[in-house]
Order: C-alpha cells, then structure tokens, then sequence
C-alpha cells in the first residue's frame, strides 16, 4: 500500500483551533434552531441540577470514547484499543490498526448515533436535558465530522490506518502491495 495523506488531529494547532470554532458553531447553530423550532428548552438552575449535568455529559464523552473503541476491536480485534486526554480532547485509538472505508465511517459515526438515540430516549422523560446534551455532545463529535468529510472525498478503496495523532489514508498498489 502507498501512503497517501496523514492527518495529525492531535498536534495540530490550527486544525484544532478550526474544530473548536466549528464546535462552538455547531452547539449554537442547535440552540438557535431550537428557539427558531419553538422548542421549549427550559433551564432551571440549581448546583446539584448543574453538577448532576456535568456528570452525565462528563460519562457521555467517556461513553463516546467506549463506543468508538468497541467499532475498533469489532473491526479489528488483534489490535489493542488505547484510551487517552490530549488538548483538550478525550480520544480512543488503534494505532497501528487498517480499516476499510466503509468500517471507518461506522467508527466515525458510531458514538454520535448512538448517543443521539440514547438523547432521544432520554428526552421522553427528561426533554430539555437531552436537548442540551444532544447540543454539546454533537458539537464534541466535529473531529468525527471532520474525519467523514475526509473520507467522503477519498476514493471507495481506501485503507484508513489509526496513529497515535490521528489518521493516514493508503492506496492499494499495483501486485497488492
């Protein structure tokens, strides 16, 4: 295989000052549309209601990782999964690990669908705590975004290998070398 691009969503500052732009853009973007909706979103403050909060969206990020974890041992399971924090980013890895187009997509996007169904869920009962964390958790899952617009632009036989920092595309060569 030849290698083709490597993207270092990690150690990269500009890369990472554009995710937390679009982060921040994305949350609001579903605020405003939940005003623009007429979603009655209603925030009734108090400490224990607050910590409560962080501590659910706290597990939800950590949730998250898990999820893409497990897509990777799934899709993978001779590669060990490793767990980490780096600038501001909680991450889960396989370093070393080649997917499939197809199979790294679903790595992707795997902690986003399933938390937002777990949102839903949980907005039967709860409806303007699961519209504030479906907010901040689809705005954590832009450097997921980022890596399916990556791949959506690649080619359907593109081998995706997991790094330490982020993610390398390869191309199968001629002999399948």
């Amino acid at each position: 295989m030849k290698l083709a691009e490597e993207v270092n969503l990690l150690e990269n500052p500009r890369i990472i000052m554009r995710l937390n732009v679009a982060s921040l853009a994305v949350c609001i973007g579903i605020f405003v549309s939940y005003w623009l909706l007429d979603v009655s979103i209603r925030f009734e403050f108090s400490l224990l209601g607050f910590v409560i909060f962080i501590l659910v969206m706290m597990l939800s990020f950590a949730l998250h990782e898990v999820i893409h974890g497990l897509f990777f041992w799934l899709f993978n399971k001779q590669q060990k999964v490793k767990y980490g924090y780096k600038n501001g980013m909680l991450y889960a890895t396989s370093p070393g690990s080649f997917y499939t187009k197809k199979a790294f997509l679903i790595i992707a996007l795997g902690p986003f669908i399933g938390l937002t169904l777990l949102y839903l869920a949980i907005g039967l009962v709860y409806p303007s705590v699961a519209y504030q964390l479906f907010a901040i958790h689809t705005a954590g899952c832009v450097g997921d975004f980022y890596y399916v617009y990556l791949l959506a632009k690649k080619p359907k036989k593109v081998w995706v290998e997991d790094t330490e920092v982020g993610i390398s595309f390869y191309y199968q060569t001629e002999g399948g070398q």
